[in-house]
C-alpha cells in the first residue's frame, strides 16, 4: 500500500512540475516540440490498429517496447499499466505532436490502457494549457 501511495505521489508531482516555477523542467519539455524530424506519437485503442496507423507516418512513435511481466494476472496488468502511464507521460513531456486514432469499434470491452492514456492527456492539458498538440484523424 505504501509503495502504491509513493508511486501516485510521484506521478502527481511529475504532472505538477510547471507549477514549481524555477524548479521545473517544463520549458525544456515544451521546447522539444521544435525539434525537426520527429514524427508524432500515435495512440489509440488496440495495438494492431496503432501499429498499422504508424506504418504510414514517418518518424511515428508508438508503445512497442512493453516488457514481459510475470506474476498473477492482476500483478501483470498493474505492471503494464505503470509502464504505459510512464510512457505516455514521457511522450507528453517530449513535445511531440500526438495523433489519437480513437476507439476500436470492433472491441466489445473498452481498453483500460487507452482509457488511462485519455485521462492522462486530459489532466495534463488542464495542468499545462496549450502544451499538447493532439490531432484526431
Amino acid at each position: 500500500m505504501t509503495r502504491l501511495f509513493l508511486m501516485l505521489l510521484a506521478l502527481l508531482f511529475s504532472l505538477c512540475g510547471p507549477a514549481m516555477g524555477e524548479h521545473s523542467n517544463f520549458g525544456r519539455w515544451s521546447n522539444a516540440a521544435n525539434t525537426a524530424g520527429r514524427g508524432p506519437v500515435i495512440v489509440g485503442e488496440t495495438m494492431s490498429r496503432v501499429t498499422e496507423a504508424a506504418r504510414g507516418v514517418p518518424g511515428a512513435k508508438i508503445l512497442n517496447d512493453m516488457p514481459t511481466f510475470t506474476g498473477t494476472a492482476d500483478q501483470v496488468t498493474s505492471s503494464m499499466m505503470q509502464y504505459n502511464r510512464k510512457w505516455i507521460l514521457d511522450q507528453m513531456r517530449s513535445g511531440r505532436p500526438i495523433m489519437d486514432i480513437g476507439t476500436d469499434a470492433t472491441r466489445q470491452t473498452p481498453s483500460i490502457f487507452y482509457q488511462m492514456e485519455q485521462n492522462m492527456m486530459q489532466n495534463y492539458q488542464k495542468l499545462h494549457p496549450g502544451s499538447l498538440n493532439i490531432t484526431k484523424p
